[in-house]
This record gives C-alpha cells, structure tokens and sequence, in this order.
C-alpha cells in the first residue's frame, strides 16, 4: 500500500486529481450560472456535470501513464531503483481509490458547495400554476377562477429564475384528480400552486396553496375573503407569498413585493374587468357566434373603461378574425381591428396580443417585411400567445418559407391543442409540405374538435397529389364544390378531352363559374396558362 502511494505521488497522480477537482469546480460553477442566463435547458448542466465526471478516470489513467517534462508529454519514467510499477493487488486497491475518488467527486458535485444541487427545502424553482377550482354558486363562473389563474401565471412568469410551466400545459390537468407528485413530475417543476374561487355577489373568496411536488407537503396555504374589487390586490399578494415562500433558491434579496408588482392594474373597473374574462372566454371557442359575442363583452368592457388596454387588444384581435366566421367582406373590420390595436398600445405598449393583430394586418396587405418585425416582436413579448403563433406560420406560408411555417404551427398546437382552427393550419403546413398522413391526421383531429370539413382543400390537394380520382370526387363533394367543376377535375386524368368539353360548355353556358372558380377549375383542366391568367 504504502509502495502503491509512493508511486502515485511519484507519477504526479494526487496532483492531477487536485488540478482537475479544481478545475472541474470553476467549470461548473460558469455553467451554473451562465447557461440559465442563454436560456439553455437544466439538463444542460447536468450534461456538462456527467462529462467531468467521466473524464476524472480518464485523467487519472493519463497522469499515471504520461508526464509532462520540457521536451512534452512523455510516459512517465521507470522507478528509479528499477522495480516494476505496482501490480495485481495494488492495482486493484489503485482502482478502489480511484472509485472511490469518483464517488466523492459526485457527491461534491450534488452537494451545496457546488451549487448544482441544494437541500431538499431549498430546491425549488419552478412551478405549475393549475386552473382554480370555480366553487361559486353560478358554474358559469369558469371564467372568473379561469381568469385568476391566469393572471398569476402572467405575474409569476415575471419572476427572474423563476420558470413557469404554459397555461396549455397546466391546464391539461382541468377537473383531473390526480397526484401533485406525479404532475409535478410530467411538467418537470418542483412546485405547483392550486386553489379554488368563490364568489358571492361583490365578494370573493380565495384558497392558494403552495405544494411541494416531491412529497405531496403544502409549504403555503391561505384564504382570502376580499371585496371584489380588491382582486388584483390579491393576486399580487399570493404572488408575493409564492416568491418569498421560493426566495432562497432564486438567490435574491430583492423583496418579493417588488418582483412581481405589476405597473398598474389593467384596469381601475372590476365590472369591466369581468367583462373581459368573459370576452376572452368566448373568443377562445371561435366560430361565428362566440366571436360575436366576444366582440359585444369587449366592446361593454370598454364602455366601463375606454383606457382598458387589454379590451382593446382582445377586440382587434376579435374583429380581424370575425369576418373569416361571418363571411362578410374584409376591409370595413380591418380598419376597426388596426384602430383598435393602435388604442391599446396607446394604453399598453407592451400588449403582444395588440402587436400580433397589427402584423397580421401588414401580412394581409403584403407589407412582408413590416409584418415580419411586428410578429417577431410579438412572439418575442409573450411566447406563449397560440394565436400569434398561429397567424405568424400564415404569414410565413404566404411568403413561400414553408418550413419555418411548419414550426410555428407545431408551437401554435402545443400552446392551444383544444383550437381545431390551429390543428387545421398544421394540417395545411404538413399538406404543403408533402406529408400527406400527417397532413390527414391533423384534419381528423381538426374536425374532432369542431372544425367543418368543407372549409378544407387538405384532401383535396392530397388526392389530387396521390391521383385518386375517386377520391378527389368525395373531397370535392364534401366541400359543396360544383358538380359540373367536380367532373372536370374527376376526367381531367383519365379522359382529358372530356375535361375540356365540359370546361368549354360551362364556360359558354348562361351561368357560368365566378372568376375565383375558374382558377382552381383550369387547375383540374391541366390547364396552368389559364389558371394564371385567372
């Protein structure tokens, strides 16, 4: 043993070990503090952690092997006194150390000193914000409890080293009684926060609680019992609590209060602001008659309080996708979604919502590169907004940069599963782009939730692709096409003469086709000189 030590010391051993503990610290202390900095993922410094980890054995097989002298790295030099290097039982006493300095290494590693790892009561920063059970007499107060749990959300995320799980995400787990460990875990978070809402009349109560998603402990309950007016002090104060109850593992000493304070609240009148709770509540199941009631709460919103930014900007946004579920013409609600944009960022400037109905207006008008700074400055200031996400992938389809269009329809999915106008969107990226079971898939889900299938060309365009005539004839019929149209596309593959017979007799009968059918009609005709002429 004491022959074994000799040799360690004489080959440099213990020094390269303390070298490279030295090292390996500094290393993963910048990459513990800068890496959350880029915004890199916490697996990340795991990673890095793993990597000088395995590289210890390495070193210390190195050092025992070579040295470094003036004429460079060289193996290391024969004993003096001529004996052979330690072997057999040594060596395997020399694999025990160097086990066992492995395991030591970790263990420093997952300790405080560190700072990769931290005592179980420390360990905690991030949380899930799950949906506030509604307990007031009227069930359809959804909206109201909805609206408290997004409005923390909004002021946790705030929170510098705080991260926050989505609102998608944590709204998955809506009326699902199931274990705070096993959620904390499927949203990978180490707290989560729920609570429940009543309200009575001009009163409201509220229960928060703080759990541990590692052990199922509550680390913070409360209860409320607040005017209804004094809402937004409450949220403020629950968020407060959040903040300090997680204080020691953000590492601050800025006082809570002040971290998640809001500027102002987003509007001094409670009445419009459940005005708008329910605005967002209608908006958010589209189709014709939702939207239209969105468009009158909004608009009482504002009534009540014509500085409410937000009303504003739920509003635009309400009246540019309106005339898509009405079928009315387009300019006339243009003009009123822009002013509507312009007088909530007159309000709040930092109102993504508002900047994503001005970038779809510059998209529609094919001012591209006005459009592309405005969706990018909105996706920059919330990038959890589904609907920006979804206009954006629009946008980059009209301007031909299919797969980029293709990411931010996933994103726009992930952020909103339950819109079955963003599922039809994906499934016309996944059509552009060739992936016709994709494509398919996306629709069927679409429709499951809603979506009318004759406001698709997906399968359309997929069966023309795959040259299924039939069908083609089933897709056609499905969208209310024209029959007449509909045989000229079923014969323009097999009987192309047929085809255009019947295209010249519908065009020289007395109805004839709207210029906007004839394009895709000399498309089914092959007949791509008319169809750009059209």
């Amino acid at each position: 043993m004491l022959s074994l030590l000799e040799e360690l010391k004489r080959r440099r051993v213990f020094r390269v070990a303390g070298i490279y503990a030295v090292v390996s610290w500094v290393v993963a202390q910048i990459a513990s503090e800068v890496f959350p900095a880029l915004l890199l993922p916490e697996w990340t410094i795991t990673f890095v952690v793993a990597l000088l980890i395995l590289g210890f054995p390495i070193a210390m097989v190195l050092a025992w092997a070579f040295d470094i002298g003036p004429d460079g790295i060289e193996r290391t030099a024969p004993r003096p006194d001529g004996r052979a290097a330690p072997r057999g039982l040594n060596a395997l006493i020399y694999g025990v150390l160097l086990l066992g300095a492995m395991g030591g290494l970790y263990a420093a590693y997952t300790t405080e000193w560190f700072g990769l790892g931290a005592p179980e009561d420390t360990f905690r920063n991030s949380i899930a914000v799950l949906p506030f059970d509604n307990y007031s007499a009227a069930a359809d107060n959804d909206y109201f409890s909805d609206g408290m749990s997004e409005e923390l959300l909004n002021l946790l995320a705030r929170v510098p080293g705080l991260r926050v799980a989505s609102r998608t995400s944590s709204f998955a787990y809506r009326g699902q009684q199931k274990d705070i460990r096993a959620i904390g875990r499927e949203l990978g978070v180490d707290t989560v926060l729920e609570g429940s809402v009543r309200r009575e009349g001009d009163r409201v109560r509220i229960t928060a609680q703080l759990i541990d998603a590692s052990n199922g402990y509550h680390l913070w309950v409360e209860n409320y019992d607040r005017e209804l007016k004094d809402v937004f002090a409450v949220q403020d104060d629950i968020a407060g609590e959040i903040v300090k109850a997680l204080k020691v593992t953000l590492g601050t000493e800025e006082q809570p209060e002040v971290m998640v304070a809001r500027e102002a609240p987003p509007t001094a009148d409670i009445r419009a602001y459940d005005l708008y709770l329910q605005a967002r509540s209608e908006w958010k199941r589209r189709g014709e008659e939702a939207v239209r009631r969105s468009i009158d709460l909004f608009q009482q919103a504002l009534e009540l309080d014509p500085d409410f930014g937000r009303a504003h900007a739920g509003l635009a946004a309400a009246y540019v996708v309106y005339p898509g579920y009405a079928g009315e013409p387009v300019e006339e609600w243009r003009e009123k979604a822009a002013t509507q944009a312009q007088l909530a960022l007159a309000a709040d400037s930092s109102l993504a919502e508002a900047h994503a109905v001005l970038a779809e207006l510059d998209s529609a008008q094919w001012n591209w590169s006005d459009a592309e700074a405005a969706f990018f400055f909105a996706t920059s200031l919330d990038a959890n907004d589904a609907t920006a996400r979804h206009w954006y992938s629009l946008h980059l389809r009209t301007t031909g940069r299919l797969d980029d269009s293709l990411d931010q329809a996933l994103l726009a999915v992930d952020l909103d599963p339950g819109s079955p106008v963003i599922h039809h969107n994906l499934a016309q990226a996944y059509m552009m782009l060739g992936f016709d079971e994709k494509a398919l898939d996306s629709l069927r889900t679409a429709e499951e939730l809603g979506f009318e299938s004759g406001n698709t060309s997906v399968p359309i365009m997929v069966a023309l692709r795959r040259g299924d005539m039939e069908g083609l004839r089933t897709a056609m019929t499905g969208a209310g096409i024209d029959e007449r149209v509909i045989e000229i596309a079923a014969s323009s593959a097999d009987d192309p003469a047929r085809a255009e017979a019947l295209l010249a007799e519908l065009e020289g009968s007395a109805e004839g086709i709207p210029m906007a059918a004839r394009f895709p009609t000399y498309l089914f005709a092959s007949d791509p000189d008319r169809a750009i002429d059209a």
